[in-house]
C-alpha cells in the first residue's frame, strides 16, 4: 500500500471534478510500486476518486499518466498517507470487508511507528532551541522601543522538556501579551515558577480556555479514548485544582504574540490593540514569527482571534496550503502541520463548556488515530 503523485497528462471534466492538464494530485492504491499492474491500480483509484474516465492503459507514458511514489521517510506524506487509509478503513467496514480491514489495520500501524521515528529522529535538543530563542529575543530588543516605552514577553516554548513529550506539540498563536508594557523583558519560561499568563485570575479568560480546550485533547490521546465533557465538568471555576491542571496543559505548549511588545499606558488606559495594528504587527514581525515557527515545530498550530488569522493568512506566515480561513475548520499547510482558526476566548458564546467541547471534538476526531 502506498500514496503516488500521479501528473495529469490530458484535460478531464466531469461534473465538479476537473483536472487540467499539468495538474498533480495524490492517490492511494493497494499496491506498494508502480508496476505495470500497480499502474493499472492507481488508474483506477483515480477514476474512482475524481469520476472520471482516464484514457489509455499502462502507466508512466506521455499519453496516460506520469506517476510517482512519495518518499515514505518524509514526515508529510505519512500523515497524508494515514488519512487515506482512515479513509479506506471507513469504506472496508461499510462493506464488511473485515479481512481487509485486518490488513489495512496492520498498515496503519506501521505508518504509526514510521511516523514516532521521525519524530524521535527530527526532536530538537533543548541547546539548540535556546540558542535560537536567545538570538530571536536579541531581533526583537533590537526592533523595538523596549527599554522607552514598551516592554515584552519573551514568548514561545513554555517549558521545553514537557513540549517535547507532549502527546501533540502546539502551538497557540495570539496578539499581545496584555499589561505587560513596562520597560523590561519577561520570560514566558517564569509561567513554570509563577502565574505571569493568569491562569489563576479569573479576569484572564484566554490561558484557562486554550487551556481546557488542550487538555480535553491531551488527556483522549493519553487515553485513548475520547475524554467526557463531565470529566472536567468545571473548568472555568478558579481554584487550586483546576489552576493546576490547566497550568500543567499551559506549560506543556508554546505561545506566541504577533505583537511583541505593549504599549506603555497609564494605569487607567487600555493596553488593547485595534484590528489594524495587530494586522500590521504580523507584518513588521514576520521574519521573527516566521523563525519562532520553523524552530519550535508545533504539530498543531491554533489561530485565535479574527485579526490575528487574516494577518497570517495574507502574508502567507503559517506556510502554503492554507489558502482560506474558515472558523473551526483544520487546515493542513506543506509542511504537514494543521492550523486551526478559532475565536479569541473572550467571545464567551464561542467558549462555553458546551462549545468548548464541541470544539474539542473536531480536534480528537481529527487526531484520533482509531477511527
Amino acid at each position: 500500500m502506498a500514496i503516488f503523485k500521479v501528473k495529469i497528462t490530458n484535460d478531464y471534466e466531469q461534473e465538479q471534478n476537473k483536472l487540467k492538464k499539468g495538474m498533480e494530485v495524490e492517490v492511494f492504491t493497494g499496491l506498494p510500486t508502480a508496476t505495470i499492474y500497480g499502474g493499472a491500480e492507481i488508474k483506477k483509484s483515480l477514476e474512482r476518486k475524481y469520476s472520471i474516465q482516464v484514457n489509455g492503459t499502462g502507466w508512466n507514458t506521455e499519453t496516460t499518466l506520469n506517476i510517482e511514489k512519495l518518499d515514505e521517510n518524509n514526515l508529510t506524506n505519512l500523515e497524508l498517507e494515514l488519512q487515506y487509509i482512515k479513509s479506506e478503513k471507513e469504506k472496508i467496514v461499510k462493506a464488511q470487508l473485515f479481512d481487509e480491514f485486518g490488513n489495512i489495520r496492520d498498515y496503519e500501524k506501521e505508518i504509526l511507528h514510521k511516523m514516532r521515528n521521525l519524530k524521535t529522529t527530527n526532536k530538537m535538543d533543548k541547546e539548540t532551541y535556546t540558542s535560537i530563542n536567545n538570538e530571536i529575543i536579541e531581533n526583537i530588543k533590537s526592533t523595538h522601543r523596549w527599554q522607552e516605552d514598551e516592554g515584552f514577553i519573551a514568548d514561545g516554548i513554555i517549558n521545553f522538556d514537557k513540549y517535547i513529550n507532549s502527546p501533540i506539540k502546539t502551538m497557540v498563536i495570539l496578539a499581545e501579551s496584555y499589561g505587560y508594557h513596562t520597560c523590561e523583558v519577561t520570560s514566558i519560561e517564569l509561567q513554570n515558577e509563577k502565574d505571569i499568563l493568569g491562569i489563576e485570575n479569573s479576569s484572564v479568560k484566554t490561558p484557562r480556555a486554550i487551556s481546557a480546550l488542550l487538555w480535553f485533547l491531551f488527556e483522549s490521546i493519553k487515553n485513548n479514548r475520547k475524554v467526557e465533557q463531565e470529566e472536567f465538568h468545571d473548568w472555568k471555576k478558579v481554584n487550586k485544582e483546576n489552576s493546576k491542571i490547566l497550568n500543567n496543559i499551559l506549560t506543556s505548549i508554546s505561545y506566541i504574540n504577533v505583537k511583541k511588545a505593549s504599549k506603555d499606558t497609564d494605569e487607567n488606559e487600555s493596553t488593547r490593540l485595534s484590528y489594524n495594528e495587530i494586522v500590521e504587527a504580523v507584518t513588521r514581525n514576520r521574519v521573527v514569527l516566521e523563525k519562532q515557527i520553523q524552530t519550535i515545530n508545533p504539530e498543531l498550530i491554533i489561530v485565535a482571534s479574527e485579526a490575528v488569522k487574516n494577518g497570517v493568512v495574507d502574508t502567507k506566515l503559517l506556510g502554503e496550503g492554507i489558502e482560506s480561513s474558515e472558523w473551526y475548520k483544520i487546515y493542513r499547510n506543506t509542511k504537514g502541520q494543521k492550523v486551526f482558526f478559532v475565536k479569541h476566548p473572550s467571545y464567551l458564546t464561542d467558549w462555553s463548556y458546551d462549545e468548548t467541547y464541541e470544539t474539542f471534538e473536531i480536534l480528537f476526531n481529527e487526531f484520533n488515530t482509531n477511527k
